[in-house]
């Protein structure tokens, strides 16, 4: 058995709703290649019943997306919009707007599927992008996608998906991740289990993580682990430069290779250092550590051995 409910946005004043708190405002947009458009813009919050509800897969086909996971007692989920709609006129951006759906379904499986539409067709000249702010209990699972929107997920504990075409990711979670945008950024804080992927954005972690696999072929790769359990990761990249920094009490072997020429180097606190020309940099610090590899085509390496108590 499925839900599926939608709720149309208005433009409103101020005044006219606790929950739709929405302002109008117009704006005209010059282009060399068109008529000027007129933009009006909307917020307001629908909330969601949370009973039944085991994990959320929410996306935006233009515009951001943002989940707060919290651990405070909520008996639904808020999901808060802000709507930009253009058309040639006052009255055209407003029927813009009036077509725009949030989508709310809720699967058997406990499946809630979280979005926006047009409710009705598309009309030429009509623009509209949605950013959406979700509240949810920190224990749900999530799912997220955008096309060049900005991914935003906050206070996880449970596992997260992120996916971008071009927009960046940023992650705050204490679960496993997985990210993955064509040319957007990658940033991540905390987690347990993590996978990255970037075709030519930066990536950045910072974390005490049990395991990690990180790769972009263009961008450069970032990585700070404080880490007082064994940890083993990978770190992938074709001309990307590379930076790990490597704090805590748990051993730890850290080889790089390139298939270039690439310069590498290691500095700070490590029991072995290995750093023959034509050869892997290889270190160690401790015994019987895991193993972390760097594997690049001519990025440069850096590694840096940072305090251990």
């Amino acid at each position: 058995m499925s839900l599926s409910i939608s709720k149309s946005l208005v433009p409103r004043t101020v005044s006219s709703c606790t929950c739709s708190c929405a302002r109008i405002v117009a704006l005209l947009v010059l282009s060399a290649c068109a008529e000027p458009l007129v933009y009006l813009e909307s917020d307001g919050v629908v909330p969601i019943p949370l009973a039944d509800v085991t994990r959320v897969q929410a996306s935006n086909i233009a515009g951001n997306l943002r989940i707060d996971a919290t651990t405070a007692k909520l008996e639904t989920i808020s999901v808060r919009y802000h709507v930009r709609a253009g058309g040639k006129t006052a009255a055209d951006a407003e029927a813009c707007i009036r077509n725009i759906q949030i989508d709310h379904d809720l699967g058997a499986t406990g499946l809630l599927h979280l979005g926006w539409r047009f409710a009705g067709m598309k009309k030429p000249g009509w623009e509209a992008t949605v950013d959406l702010s979700i509240e949810t209990p920190a224990s749900l699972a999530i799912e997220t996608t955008t096309d060049s929107g900005q991914i935003d997920l906050r206070g996880l504990a449970a596992a997260a998906r992120a996916e971008s075409k071009s927009g960046d990711i940023r992650l705050e979670t204490s679960s496993t991740v997985l990210a993955t945008t064509n040319t957007g950024n990658i940033t991540i804080h905390g987690g347990s289990a993590i996978e990255a992927r970037s075709r030519a954005g930066r990536i950045r972690l910072r974390s005490s993580p049990k395991e990690f696999d990180l790769a972009s072929e263009s961008g450069g790769v970032t990585v700070e682990l404080e880490c007082d359990d064994n940890v083993q990761g990978s770190i992938v990249t074709q001309s990307g430069p590379v930076m790990l920094r490597y704090d805590g009490k748990a051993p730890v072997e850290i080889e790089a290779t390139a298939t270039d020429a690439a310069p590498m180097n290691a500095t700070g606190d490590f029991d072995d250092i290995q750093d023959t020309e034509g050869h892997p940099l290889w270190l160690r610090r401790g015994l019987s550590g895991d193993k972390i590899r760097i594997t690049t085509r001519s990025g440069n390496v850096h590694v840096e051995g940072g305090d251990r108590s």
